[in-house]
């Protein structure tokens, strides 16, 4: 016979902060575990230290996902009208549409 144990609110079992991938931190990394400081550049003129690993933040931008910015500035913009006089093909203002007679239309004729 098997017990379940659930536990709420307990702590995580990796405790990586979230600050390795937001945007506005500044985290600095030594070469044993401990070695760490964090600041976080929200504010720019009041940079906060921060001095525990970082569950959920209210200022958290995520630096693994393009802004809306960031994909204007490579986006390419295409002009319909301009791409249909280039390549001889009609433009959207001048498509006509057909109307498919049914069979027994045809068969009417």
């Amino acid at each position: 016979m098997s017990t379940t144990i659930h536990v709420r609110n307990g702590t995580p079992a990796d405790n990586v902060s979230l600050c390795h991938t937001c945007r506005y931190a500044h985290v600095k990394q030594g070469y044993a575990d401990s070695e760490e400081r964090v600041r976080c550049g929200y504010f720019y003129e009041q940079v906060r230290a921060v001095q525990f690993p970082v569950r959920a933040c209210t200022d958290y931008v995520s630096k693994l996902v393009q802004s809306v910015y960031e994909m204007e500035k490579v986006a390419v913009i295409l002009d319909a009208k301009e791409i249909a006089k280039r390549h001889g093909t009609a433009g959207f203002s001048q498509v006509k549409t057909v109307t498919s007679k049914s069979a027994a239309e045809e068969d009417d004729e």
